[in-house]
């Protein structure tokens, strides 16, 4: 009997998967393909959280230049693909440092996205999109993570195609979620850091040389 609940459990969340992935493509279609990348994973977040796959209760319901944001990852992710095609063709070390340096760039870039995402607020502003990048130098142990995280997302999309579509981004999604939970007392001390920084570059000089306490 415990297996099977097991079972239903384990077909339960490929179905769930399954769902939020169509749904993230579906919606990013909708909002114009390569502008609409970010559109789908925040629909795909909202579904998640119905699920219970994630504890946080807040969750980014809007973000600024989200179209721009889509169509540079887009536009990574095409690059890569292209120069991935011409080392295919001709194994040279200029096609192979092409195809490298696109790789990388995609691989940062949607690591950044990764960090912008994982802001605890319904709406994330210029102001957050800058200090994301902050917190990935910060926050090495979750950057690292999404790191191998868009990397395999990356290699797993050669395996098959279908499967890619159906299962993949909700497989991404979930684990990036589940990870992004493990994270959250990192956060609080990146905050922290992040708060003192500020507080100390808008001191004025005279309050350093100030003999009074």
């Amino acid at each position: 009997m415990e297996k099977k609940s097991k079972l239903f459990l384990f077909v339960d969340k490929i179905y769930e998967m399954a769902e939020i992935s169509l749904t993230m493509i579906l919606v990013s279609f909708m909002h114009g393909g390569v502008f609409g990348v970010l559109h789908g994973l925040l629909k795909g977040m909202e579904k998640a959280e119905d699920y219970g796959w994630s504890e946080v209760d807040k969750r980014p319901l809007k973000i600024a230049h989200n179209r721009l944001l889509s169509f540079l990852w887009s536009l990574f992710l095409l690059c890569t693909l292209f120069a991935a095609r011409g080392m295919a063709r001709r194994g040279s070390a200029m096609n192979l440092l092409l195809y490298m340096v696109s790789l990388l760039y995609f691989i940062f870039f949607t690591t950044y996205l990764l960090m912008l995402l994982s802001e605890e607020r319904r709406k994330i502003g210029k102001m957050q999109m800058a200090m994301a990048f902050q917190r990935i130098f910060l926050k090495p142990k979750a950057s690292f993570f999404y790191f191998l995280l868009s990397f395999s997302g990356y290699l797993l999309s050669f395996v098959h195609p279908v499967t890619t579509a159906v299962l993949l981004p909700g497989l991404f999604l979930y684990l990036y979620l589940k990870g992004r939970t493990q994270f959250s007392e990192e956060d609080k001390e990146v905050e922290l850091t992040l708060v003192r920084s500020a507080e100390s570059d808008e001191r004025s000089p005279y309050e350093d040389n100030d003999p009074h306490p």
